[in-house]
């Protein structure tokens, strides 16, 4: 799975590799302890606005959790981590937005694992880019 041959782009290198899962993008470093998905949600005309944006994803994420600002190449949005679940899972989510595009962007990995890939998780996270 490439997932250069959507409106967007992300640079993925050894020994993260992407696949599919359904119509998402799935990303996960060999050996690693983490999955990164990518949903998203094109915009057939005109801009996507934040609410547009919100409606999409508002019960994918719990309703107590902070959001910071983040840019993640050509996208904007904001970010959030929290733990989920009985065993308190490590979740961090990003809801982005382009002009053309929405993307819901989720991290897990087992609660304490989190800082073995989360640098390097950003790093791809910012090599975002919108096709022309």
């Amino acid at each position: 799975m490439n997932p250069n041959q959507r409106s967007w782009s992300l640079e993925t290198v050894a020994p993260w590799a992407a696949g599919a899962e359904g119509a998402d993008v799935v990303i996960k470093r060999t050996g690693g302890v983490g999955t990164l998905q990518i949903s998203t949600f094109p915009k057939r005309a005109g801009m996507v606005t934040a609410n547009e944006a919100w409606s999409k994803v508002k019960d994918r994420i719990p309703s107590d959790y902070t959001a910071e600002p983040v840019v993640l190449g050509a996208f904007r949005g904001h970010t959030a981590e929290y733990l989920d679940g009985p065993a308190e899972a490590y979740c961090r989510v990003w809801l982005v937005e382009s002009v053309r595009d929405v993307l819901f962007i989720t991290y897990n990995c087992p609660r304490g694992s989190e800082w073995r890939e989360l640098d390097e998780v950003d790093a791809l996270l910012r090599s975002l880019r919108v096709k022309a």
